[in-house]
């Protein structure tokens, strides 16, 4: 398949709009932006560069879920086709503690004031990582220790209080969010959702994890320690995830 030049530029053009509101904080795609990046992901006609943009911001939101699925059309042809689940529920826990950490809390105040919005386990995570890496700046009237992690009613109206006046910013620099992701994430994601789908039409094969590994940019060895849990950046926030999630 073969793609003009003018359409390329036009693809080109609407990945950098896209690239540009998510560096305002603007994550939520139109139906049009997310056929595009998903165009731009699966299709081997546009440029490697624009494949690999478009796979980090398909993967920008954490409240996206990524599938990736190979099928075979009707001329016969394997396509890959990669797709984003937006049913879970996780996204105003997200912004909201996003907002708060970028010096704006009404938002987080209002979701955790608000019996209509539910707590997910998502927003038990978020929560519980906020305050931790804020717990210096909070005055001693909030009892970090004392709170319910799972974030009851009580809890909430307790953090929504301590957040009246503002959020002051530590002295020091607080530890990094847990939802943050960096591109390198961002393609390793991508590659082992590929390398997935890849294996589950053909099976296993010599030379796979190389050859899905080049199409990201990424080194045989990288994917293999992704694949094996031995990336240390990963293994790191995997942990603190899984400090932050409470226990049942």
């Amino acid at each position: 398949m073969r793609i003009e030049p003018a359409l390329i530029e036009k693809l080109r053009k609407s990945l950098q709009g896209i690239e540009q509101l998510q560096q305002l904080g603007v994550y939520d795609l139109t139906r049009e932006g997310r056929e595009i990046l998903k165009f731009c992901v699966a299709s081997d006609a546009v440029p490697e560069e624009m494949g690999t943009l478009a796979c980090r911001l398909l993967f920008a939101a954490p409240s996206s879920a990524l599938e990736s699925v190979v099928t075979q059309n009707a001329e016969g042809e394997w396509v890959h086709t990669i797709f984003v689940d937006q049913g879970r529920a996780c996204g105003d826990w997200f912004y909201a503690v996003k907002h708060a950490d970028e010096g704006e809390p009404n938002e987080l105040r209002a979701c955790l004031l608000s019996a209509e919005v539910e707590m997910t386990d998502d927003g038990r995570a978020l929560l519980n990582d906020f305050v931790s890496r804020y717990r210096k700046v909070f005055t001693p009237s909030f009892q970090i220790d004392s709170l319910n992690h799972r974030w009851d009613m009580k809890a909430r109206l307790a953090l929504a209080r301590a957040l009246e006046g503002g959020l002051k910013r530590p002295r020091a620099r607080p530890a990094t969010p847990i939802y943050t992701r960096s591109d390198a994430d961002a393609r390793i994601e991508c590659t082992l959702a590929e390398l997935r789908a890849w294996r589950k039409v053909f099976g296993r094969s010599a030379g796979d994890k190389k050859k899905v590994a080049a199409l990201y940019g990424l080194s045989e060895s990288t994917l293999e320690n992704a694949l094996g849990g031995r990336r240390g950046s990963s293994r790191r926030k995997a942990a603190r995830r899984k400090k932050a999630m409470p226990r049942r």
